[in-house]
């Protein structure tokens, strides 16, 4: 089974801070799945609720965007919900692969012209072997799409 990991982004730290902490946390390993780097609002946050300006949100991802791309051979995936997106302007990022939230409706209804890679599409799916509810994910494609995709994206 492939695996990755994953940075929940936190609006009150730099982001270089943030991509560094990763790579201490997170070791280079040939084959894994690109990082993911969630970006979205925390209004239930105990620590941090700003809401910054949309040009500074992309700037800052684009620095992790760089600094993860560098560091893994391969470009982070962008988790982003519909809310954070259209706030945020996140289609103006280019060369990303977006994961992007809609449990309402399918993504091209929700995010009209936007491509989608991954679509989390429930967050309260029951998987056999699990004793709770969890998050259930698709990707855009088929089984072939798939394997191509990870020969193109997994880090080197």
């Amino acid at each position: 089974m492939k695996r990755g990991a994953y940075l929940f982004y936190y609006h009150c730290r730099p982001p270089e801070e943030q991509a560094r902490w990763f790579f201490r946390h997170v070791p280079r390993v040939a084959g894994s799945l690109p990082p993911v780097l969630d970006m979205e609002w925390t209004p239930t946050s105990p620590t941090c609720t700003i809401r910054r300006e949309a040009s500074v949100i992309r700037r800052d991802a684009a620095k992790v965007i760089a600094m993860m791309t560098e560091h893994y051979g391969t470009a982070p995936i962008l988790y982003t919900r519909f809310d954070f997106y259209e706030d945020s302007e996140m289609w103006r990022l280019s060369g990303v692969d977006f994961w992007l939230r809609s449990v309402a409706a399918h993504p091209s209804d929700r995010y009209p012209g936007q491509h989608w890679r991954f679509w989390q599409y429930t967050s309260t799916g029951l998987v056999p072997g699990m004793k709770c509810e969890i998050d259930i994910n698709a990707f855009e494609g088929s089984r072939e799409d798939w394997a191509n995709w990870l020969a193109r994206r997994v880090v080197p």
